[in-house]
């Protein structure tokens, strides 16, 4: 093989059936644009703000009716007479009636349910010095439920120049009414008393834990020193002790009045006095000189 043959290049093969097609050249851009005039211009940017201003148009359209449906719905269920109240459940009510209730919660028949305060009835409720706690549930279409606790009056006060209920720790409630009186026990108590000693003697009574009940005392007095002196309205026995320690004072009364019980000599005892873990019987005048017990 001669050097002529190694260095020939090998021809291109023509494809069968003709010459070797060449993709027509891409013209080139010249940089020419057409300029439209200021009158096409004008009629474009009109056709596009003709566009805008017709779907803002619709778009406010859209929304003003549906604002104005969704107000004359609400317009239609506050005032058609289907949602009106007629009925008012009361429940937990002793001292106050029902009349009573509508009157302090200024509810009237016929008032549109979905339009009634709820916050603004509880809020009136528990204006009432009577009501403890109150709980106001609408129950649709017409009927309203009223639930209350009302504070239990455990003795009478003196307030001013008149009396007053109390409750279990000796805070005022209400003025005693014409018509309304409950022979309740009579608290009086120095300056400085906690009412918290007072309602946890009352506790104790409640829980009968005493020899004696509520309703067995006539009056109770409560010294700023801690004495508690009771006295019992049937037989007018005086019980005197310390309101601490209370518990082991109550222990030591009950064995006491047991042991004056068993002897039949209670019935003539005027005075039981718990102090410094002894207690002192004290006889009435007609009966046998008293002595110290336990």
């Amino acid at each position: 093989m001669s050097v002529a043959s190694l260095t020939r290049r090998t021809p291109h093969r023509v494809p069968r059936g003709g010459a070797i097609r060449k993709s027509a050249p891409r013209p080139k851009p010249n940089g020419y644009r057409r300029k439209s005039t200021w009158l096409q211009d004008g009629l474009s940017a009109a056709r596009k703000g003709v566009r805008l201003f017709l779907y803002g148009a619709g778009v406010l359209v859209l929304v003003l009716g549906m604002s104005w449906s969704v107000l004359a719905g609400h317009r239609l269920v506050t005032t058609h007479p289907y949602f009106g109240l007629r009925h008012v459940e009361v429940t937990g009510n002793h001292r106050i009636s029902a009349g009573q209730i509508m009157e302090i919660s200024s509810l009237g028949l016929g008032r549109n349910m979905l339009t009634l305060d709820m916050a603004g009835v509880r809020s009136s409720l528990l204006q009432d010095p009577w009501i403890a706690t109150a709980s106001v549930k609408r129950i649709l279409p017409d009927r309203l439920s009223i639930s209350i606790t009302e504070r239990e009056p455990c003795f009478l006060v003196k307030v001013g120049k008149g009396l007053h209920f109390a409750g279990s720790d000796g805070r005022p409630i209400a003025p005693v009414e014409a018509g309304r009186f409950v022979s309740l026990p009579v608290l009086s108590m120095e300056e400085g008393v906690e009412h918290h000693e007072i309602e946890r003697l009352v506790r104790r009574i409640e829980e009968k834990r005493m020899p004696f009940v509520m309703a067995e005392l006539g009056w109770i007095r409560i010294t700023a020193g801690g004495q508690a002196l009771l006295s019992l309205s049937t037989t007018g026995l005086q019980v005197s002790m310390a309101l601490e320690p209370l518990d082991e004072g109550i222990r030591r009364l009950n064995l006491a009045w047991r042991d004056l019980e068993g002897r039949g000599a209670l019935g003539g005892t005027a005075r039981i006095t718990v102090f410094g873990g002894k207690v002192l019987a004290k006889s009435r005048p007609q009966a046998t000189a008293g002595g110290q017990l336990g």
